[in-house]
């Protein structure tokens, strides 16, 4: 017995909301490369109901909504994407050619290039002698105060010295099967 409500042919559950909304991407992609802005904007619209933040529906919506007119649409999607960190310049694609002497359209702009800014001051803490491996994960042993990094590609893990200068290696498992 299953515990999903079907009403209308509706899809219900996660993964028929999600093979829905990739059919309907799928189809407004189409629309777009057939130059029929409507139907584009229909089915990016319908499929971004079904994934509300999925990144590229919440673009070509702002797409869609500037190649119709309709500006005001178009700048709340580009202010949703700023406001979720992600860094596009709107400028750089021709389907917002209409917006880019609207009033407002170089503060949007300018939020979403801020967006690719780094952020904070990264410090190299440790390097390993094994330039081959594949990091798979990292611990802080308390005891020793030393980190200890596992290398999936050869089977290894390293204990780091608590000043990040030296490695030792603690498991070979090539060498010991």
């Amino acid at each position: 017995v299953s515990n999903l409500a079907v009403a209308d042919g509706a899809a219900t559950s996660a993964g028929e909301r999600l093979a829905e909304s990739r059919r309907l991407q799928r189809e407004s992609v189409l629309a777009y490369r057939n130059g029929d802005v409507a139907t584009f904007r229909v089915k990016n619209d319908s499929a971004l109901a079904l994934r509300p933040d999925h990144p590229s529906l919440v673009y070509n919506g702002a797409a869609g909504a500037a190649l119709a007119g309709d500006t005001a649409a178009a700048f709340a999607f580009l202010e949703r994407l700023s406001d979720w960190g992600l860094a596009y310049d709107p400028a750089a694609d021709s389907d917002f050619a209409a917006l880019r002497g609207a009033p407002g359209f170089a503060a949007v702009r300018e939020r979403l290039r801020a967006n690719a800014a780094p952020r904070g001051r990264a410090e190299r803490a440790f390097t390993l002698p094994d330039r081959e491996m594949i990091a798979e994960g990292l611990a802080y042993d308390p005891a020793s105060e030393s980190l200890v990094a596992t290398d999936v590609r050869n089977r290894r893990a390293w204990r780091i010295d608590p000043d990040g200068e030296g490695a030792a290696r603690l498991v070979d498992g090539a060498a010991d099967g």
